[in-house]
C-alpha cells in the first residue's frame, strides 16, 4: 500500500479521504516524507468520524462538510471553523421547480404509479445500508396512516455491499 500511495501522492498537493480510517497509517508516513493538504470529508456517518477524530484529527488539515448540524459536531470535538469548509449537497431547486410545475400531484402520482388517494413519504437517499431504507419500510407498513406508500429516490452505488442491500430492499419490498 506504501508504494502504491506513495507513487499516487508524490505529485499530488491535496489528497482527500472520505470517511476511511483504515488509509491513517498510511498517510501519516506520506506527511512525513512529503507536503500535502490532507482533507477528510464529513458527510453521512458523523458519529463515526467524530468517534474516531482523535485518529483523524492527526493527519487531517481542513475537513469538509455538507452542512452545519457536521461542522457543530466539530466544533463540540474541538475543532476550529478555520479547520472546517462547509459545501452544502447542491439542489438545483429553480430546475426542479419548473419542470415539476408543468404537472399537478395527480398527474406525478399516477405516472409513478401511484393512486390519487395514496398518502406519499419521499425519501431521497443513496440505497445502501447505512441508510436503513427497511427500517423506513417497517415504519412504513406499521403505521396507522391508511394508503401510505415510500417514494424512494436514489440508487445504489456499484457496490457488492449497497448491491446485496439494494437486492433486500427489494425482497422486503415484494414480501410485504
Amino acid at each position: 500500500i506504501i508504494n502504491v500511495l506513495s507513487s499516487v501522492s508524490k505529485d499530488c498537493d491535496i489528497i482527500y479521504n472520505c470517511n476511511y480510517f483504515a488509509i491513517t497509517p498510511y498517510i501519516k508516513y506520506l506527511k512525513d516524507l512529503k507536503d500535502f493538504t490532507y482533507y477528510t470529508i464529513a458527510h453521512s456517518d458523523i458519529e463515526w468520524v467524530v468517534n474516531s477524530l482523535s485518529e483523524y484529527d492527526l493527519i487531517t488539515d481542513k475537513y469538509i462538510v455538507i452542512h452545519d448540524k457536521i461542522r457543530n459536531e466539530l466544533n463540540k470535538k474541538g475543532i476550529g471553523n478555520e479547520k472546517i469548509f462547509t459545501v452544502p449537497n447542491y439542489i438545483d431547486y429553480d430546475n426542479i421547480y419548473n419542470n415539476l410545475k408543468k404537472y399537478t400531484n395527480t398527474e406525478l402520482k399516477k405516472s409513478l404509479g401511484i393512486k390519487e388517494n395514496d398518502f406519499v413519504v419521499g425519501m431521497v437517499t443513496r440505497i445502501s445500508p447505512d441508510k436503513n431504507i427497511i427500517d423506513a419500510l417497517k415504519v412504513i407498513k406499521n403505521t396507522d396512516i391508511p394508503n401510505i406508500r415510500l417514494l424512494i429516490v436514489g440508487d445504489a452505488p456499484k457496490t457488492t455491499e449497497s448491491t446485496d442491500y439494494k437486492k433486500n430492499v427489494m425482497d422486503f419490498i415484494k414480501s410485504n
